[in-house]
């Protein structure tokens, strides 16, 4: 089957937060729930042609996808406990059946409410293939929301996403896990960039409150979140199953990344980017 790569560095002109939770069982939880919706909403919708394939799209969650972006967790849990996890303290964090005495649950418990980045084998932090992917088809939407000239695929939003569900992917060339590359500090990609530290080494991170409206009342909780700070860039390729993909349908999507960024709080401007390099190879 035949298909176009194209080579991408987008440059970071803002801090981008971690938008993954440290405790694994909430992860795992949001996996679950997100497959839940989407199977509800196709259940429930009026007729079961195209309109209903972008919630089946985002139903079928690979289970090897799964567990490469588990495994890049763990890393990052090991880092913040200082020492390796067994496979019985892993499958009891996934549950969230650990002792209340462990290390590991006390060390979840100090952290509540943090969002974090995976780690590369290296045990360097960076960005998943997922993030970018959803980043992708978020910017797609707005494109399609508001051009009125169609450009190739992007067309409706319903028919735009399932094509990007199921005929385009991120690779990141020469990473040893192919599901995560690291930050890179310069736009050659050749040095890593790690999170923002403090003195002691520990993450800087970015502290804000949120409100939410429950049954009991408003309730208002602390999320801090790791961070990178700009100049930070990212590389990927684009492969693409779509015929009509070209380098300035790529283009209109990826500089609304100037105005909307992408991963933990880009609603309040976090994440935007520009492009550094696109071109087909």
């Amino acid at each position: 089957m035949s298909h176009k790569t194209f080579d991408v560095v987008l440059k970071f002109k803002r801090e981008i937060l971690g938008s993954k939770s440290l405790d694994p069982s909430i992860w795992l939880q949001h996996k679950i729930e997100q497959t839940r919706k989407s199977l509800d909403k196709w259940a429930r919708s009026e007729s079961k042609d195209k309109r209903a394939l972008p919630f089946l799209d985002a139903a079928e969650i690979s289970d090897e996808d799964v567990q490469q972006n588990l495994q890049s967790l763990r890393r990052t849990v090991e880092e913040y406990l200082g020492e390796p996890l067994s496979e019985e303290q892993w499958k009891n964090a996934l549950a969230n059946n650990l002792k209340k005495d462990s290390p590991l649950f006390q060390m979840l418990k100090e952290h509540r409410g943090h969002t974090v980045f995976a780690r590369t084998p290296e045990g360097n932090p960076g960005v998943e293939d997922y993030v970018l992917k959803g980043a992708f088809k978020e910017l797609s939407s707005i494109v399609c929301e508001r051009s009125k000239k169609k450009l190739g695929f992007l067309n409706s939003k319903q028919f735009t996403a399932s094509l990007l569900n199921r005929h385009m992917f991120i690779e990141f060339p020469g990473a040893t896990d192919d599901s995560i590359s690291p930050f890179w500090a310069n736009k050659e990609c050749t040095e890593v960039r790690d999170i923002e530290r403090n003195p002691e080494g520990k993450g800087d991170n970015c502290s804000r409150s949120l409100r939410a409206n429950t049954p009991q009342g408003p309730i208002v909780s602390i999320v801090a979140s790791e961070r990178v700070t700009p100049e930070v860039y990212v590389r990927f390729n684009v492969l693409s199953f779509i015929d009509d993909v070209s380098l300035e349908a790529l283009e209109r999507v990826l500089d609304v990344g100037r105005y909307f960024g992408c991963s933990q709080w880009r609603s309040a401007g976090k994440g935007r980017f520009t492009i550094e390099r696109l071109e087909e190879i």
